[in-house]
């Protein structure tokens, strides 16, 4: 059973409103599959902090949950973060991923009146490189052995007498010379094989924080103020996530995600706060650099294994377990170089 069917069946399982058969599948892919695991582990800590928080809650429509999920699951993983929830009844410290997941499952239904809840701001396309003289129909130049520019009667070895004519002038791999790699093609191949080496990505050692801001603002029109803070996204290049509703002791708030690049948060928090009266406001930094470090070491040790002395039946799954961490390495890169901010928008 894939990734796909498990996300879909996480929520019913947690009911216990799956068959004997299906429970077992589930229980068989989490063992096996860390993301599955990880991902039904935030789920049930979610589900303790809601019933901690015993907060009115506008129910969602049929559907709207797995939908939301499916919208998480195609970002960027959340690392769990820690945080004072000084205007939720003073609770202890909760993980502002699990808060933030939270009022996503708490969502009202006016959420679903017209678009999806995820809101992309700015969207710049992807560059494309092309090559300066491209050749006509996008054709690839193919070497045809039966036309060598280089060869002519002259410098044919074949008609210079007494010239040794039997030796290979272009080694191949596997027969018996060394390969050497050049800046031109810079991945090795092992010698007296076919194995392509695994290329080692290389991350910079610098500090690595993970920097989120949960901001309350109250607004004398808090629709007219959400339409301004989108705006404002759009203007520094930041994505935005309708989170929908949450109510409260304070009243109903419209939550929203922003994440923005940290050179460009300073400016847009001094931004977000002049929308109205800032309530509350709370900044969480959380150290990941043991964590990534411990990660690159795998990564690394197991790059270093693939490379050197791998048997043909590891390779495949070596390969699989390198490309995982490598994702993962990625993606806390990205987080690292980018801030968060929960605002809320009391109305």
């Amino acid at each position: 059973m894939d990734c796909r069917k498990i996300e879909q069946l996480i929520s019913p399982y947690m009911d216990g409103e799956l068959s004997r058969t299906e429970t077992d599948m589930v229980k068989a892919h989490l063992s096996a599959c860390t993301d599955c695991q990880q991902e039904f582990e935030d789920l049930v800590r979610l589900s303790s902090i809601m019933k901690d928080l015993n907060r009115e809650v506008v129910p969602a429509p049929p559907g709207f949950s797995a939908a939301v999920i499916h919208s998480i699951r195609e970002e960027e993983k959340v690392v769990p973060l820690t945080r004072k929830t000084s205007w939720w009844d003073r609770h202890r410290k909760q993980t502002v991923a699990g808060i933030a997941a939270a009022a996503v499952l708490m969502v009202g239904r006016t959420l679903m009146n017209g678009s999806g809840p995820l809101v992309q701001i700015a969207h710049n396309p992807p560059s494309i490189w092309q090559p300066d003289n491209p050749l006509p129909g996008g054709d690839t130049p193919v070497n045809d052995p039966g036309k060598d520019p280089g060869k002519n009667p002259t410098n044919d070895p074949s008609n210079n007498p007494g010239e040794d004519t039997t030796s290979d002038p272009n080694p191949t791999p596997g027969n018996g010379e060394e390969i050497t790699p050049t800046d031109d093609n810079p991945i090795q191949i092992a010698q007296n094989s076919d194995l392509v080496e695994y290329p080692l990505v290389v991350f910079l050692a610098k500090e690595r924080f993970l920097v989120t801001t949960l901001l309350e603002v109250k607004a004398g029109d808090a629709d007219r103020a959400q339409q301004q803070a989108l705006s404002l996204a759009g203007q520094y290049q930041a994505q935005v996530q309708n989170l929908g509703q949450q109510v409260n002791d304070k009243g109903r708030h419209t939550v929203l995600k922003v994440t923005i690049a940290k050179s460009q948060a300073g400016i847009l928090m001094a931004s977000l706060e002049k929308l109205g009266r800032v309530m509350d406001k709370e900044v969480t930094r959380t150290d990941i650099n043991s964590q990534f470090a411990s990660k690159l070491s795998q990564y690394q040790n197991l790059v270093t294994q693939r490379n050197t002395q791998p048997s043909p039946d590891d390779v495949a799954a070596l390969d699989t377990r390198i490309g995982t961490l490598e994702n993962e390495l990625n993606n806390w890169e990205k987080q690292a170089d980018q801030e968060t901010i929960i605002l809320w928008l009391l109305k």
